[in-house]
């Protein structure tokens, strides 16, 4: 594909898209930045081989950013998030692996006695007007 596209993929991302170094991760999390996981490699959930593989990469992420950060993590982003890219399977894994939240990519509302494995989330830019956004939260807009 990078052929065809002519394009040239660096073996690193550019320093402004570079992840954060674990030093970095640990300053930002004593000073109380919350991190979760994700998964180790970010796969398609649902169309891992078998429920170990998605065992390996719910709970192994889990367990390294933990090890790393020195703190609990209690919650969980599906890769990808769709409703397709992951399962009950999934849900499952991700409850018994001791998450207390999980939220997918699909937008709406989280309503009390809503599933905490299965939250909505809004996609709101800094160019999202403030008002806008108010109106949004109250109700009175529609997403």
């Amino acid at each position: 594909m990078q052929r065809q596209l002519a394009l040239e993929v660096p073996e690193k991302p550019p320093p402004e898209y570079a992840a954060l170094s674990w030093d970095e991760a640990r300053k930002l999390a004593s000073e109380g930045v919350e991190f979760g996981c994700h998964t180790r490699s970010h796969p398609v959930l649902s169309c891992l081989a078998s429920a170990g593989d998605q065992h390996a990469e719910i709970c192994g992420s889990k367990r390294r950013l933990q090890e790393e950060l020195g703190l609990p993590v209690v919650h969980f982003c599906y890769p990808n998030g769709t409703w397709a890219d992951f399962n009950e399977q999934t849900v499952e894994i991700v409850r018994r692996c001791g998450f207390l939240t999980a939220v997918t990519a699909e937008s709406g509302f989280n309503h009390v006695g809503g599933d905490p494995f299965r939250l909505f989330r809004l996609g709101i830019s800094p160019a999202f007007p403030q008002r806008s956004f108010v109106e949004l939260l109250a109700g009175l807009r529609k997403y």
